[in-house]
């Protein structure tokens, strides 16, 4: 019950912010539909504002969905918070934008409707950190508290001790830690429960445990499984923490390699196959936009002094290790004298090949 409640939150949570985000896009555009009225910018529009309001109004709700909404999440900050709405409100440009200039409803390249896309992040974003101050100060004052139980006393639940009180907003309480013998190294303020044997005993006296995180080593399995069973059974969240601080001080990921989970020193946002195609686009869209601008003054300016400072070619041309370990030459400007050693021998700080413009070239 008390899981289906804090999803049923979660929920309802959710489906407020998107409501009044969508909300606040719509009345936006009203405004500046009617700003525009009698202006230049008149001549941008050319639907009905019922359309527009309508058509943009779905777009948002469709990306806002589909980006999700944090703000019920115990420790968000504001960063997290912003950067969300940025996500969001970029999608929104895009689906949004593209309709209303494919369909004919407005120009989708006028300043119009490029002002009521920054009024849009500046609204949406003042909204929702607001509305997380007012969730903050309300858990702040003891409202919407989940309780939390400590199984072991190791490092990493000492370290996880600290993040769950250290902001009083996140609405987290710990009742305690459970292990064979006190832990003097453990915080006075976490009192000493017990035997992990005793686990089960006390929550079913204390029913308002929410969480329970458990680091034992896997030898303490026949005391483990029990504490399992009773967390599955009475709805209390059962979270395992390996104790890997001994030899790894790396954030780590989870992962499943089919039913065997495994943690990583790294993510790999590029094994998804929407980030392969949102780099690869953003790749070459950068790539020829530079290309065809900025480039051709560089490559001017570089020239010119390349050829007055030193003999040889502008260019150095290096052949490196791509995708599934292809070969394929890397072209780059060239910041030292020609010599028999360059494919060989890795350049150092005060490499004595290096020329004083290729140093200005590596250092900007």
């Amino acid at each position: 019950m008390k899981r289906g409640i804090a999803e049923s939150y979660n929920r309802l949570v959710n489906a407020f912010v998107i409501a009044c985000d969508t909300c606040i896009v719509g009345g936006l555009f009203h405004r500046f539909y009617h700003w525009a009225q009698d202006t230049a910018w008149e001549k941008t529009l050319q639907a009905s504002e019922f359309q527009i309001v309508a058509t943009l109004m779905l777009c948002y709700l469709l990306c806002a969905m589909h980006t999700g909404v944090i703000l019920y999440r115990r420790k968000v900050f504001a960063y997290e918070v912003l950067t969300r709405v940025t996500k969001n409100v970029v999608f929104f440009a895009i689906l949004g934008g593209g309709i209303l200039q494919l369909g004919g409803y407005m120009d989708a390249w006028s300043k119009l409707f490029l002002a009521y896309l920054l009024a849009v992040l500046v609204c949406v974003s003042v909204f929702r950190l607001g509305l997380r101050m007012l969730i903050k100060a309300y858990r702040t004052k003891g409202g919407n508290l989940r309780y939390v139980v400590l199984v072991g006393s190791t490092d990493n639940n000492r370290e996880l001790y600290q993040e769950l009180t250290s902001q009083g907003w996140a609405g987290y309480r710990v009742l305690g830690y459970f292990d064979f013998e006190p832990n003097g190294h453990f915080p006075q303020e976490c009192p000493y429960l017990g035997k992990p044997q005793e686990v089960t005993d006390y929550l079913k006296k204390h029913g308002n445990t929410h969480f329970l995180f458990c680091c034992l080593p896997s030898k303490d399995r026949e005391v483990i499984t029990p504490i399992i069973d009773y967390c599955e059974n009475n709805l209390v969240h059962f979270y395992s923490v390996p104790n890997v601080h001994n030899y790894l001080q790396n954030r780590m990921y989870f992962n499943m390699m089919g039913n065997v989970p495994y943690l990583s020193l790294r993510q790999d946002p590029l094994s998804r196959l929407g980030n392969k195609i949102l780099k690869r686009t953003f790749d070459i869209v950068f790539s020829l936009c530079f290309l065809c601008t900025l480039f051709i003054p560089i490559l001017i300016i570089v020239t010119i002094i390349t050829k007055m400072t030193m003999p040889g070619p502008i260019f150095f041309k290096q052949k490196r290790n791509g995708l599934n370990d292809k070969e394929f030459y890397c072209y780059k400007f060239r910041s030292m004298k020609v010599n028999a050693d360059a494919d060989k021998v890795q350049a150092t700080k005060d490499d004595p090949r290096k020329t004083k413009w290729g140093n200005i070239m590596r250092k900007t």
